[in-house]
């Protein structure tokens, strides 16, 4: 489990949609043990 924590919902879909986490996510495959589930949680204070 990976928790990550971005400043405002851009920064975060920039991340996601990002060549970088992309080639993160190809680096680790073989130690993935299951498909890639996201929840996006948004909190406003």
């Amino acid at each position: 489990m990976v928790i990550l924590k971005f400043d405002c919902y851009d920064n975060l879909k920039t991340w996601l949609e990002s060549d970088v986490r992309r080639e993160w996510i190809e680096r680790l495959q073989p130690l993935i043990e299951k498909p890639e589930a996201l929840q996006t949680l948004i909190i406003r204070s």
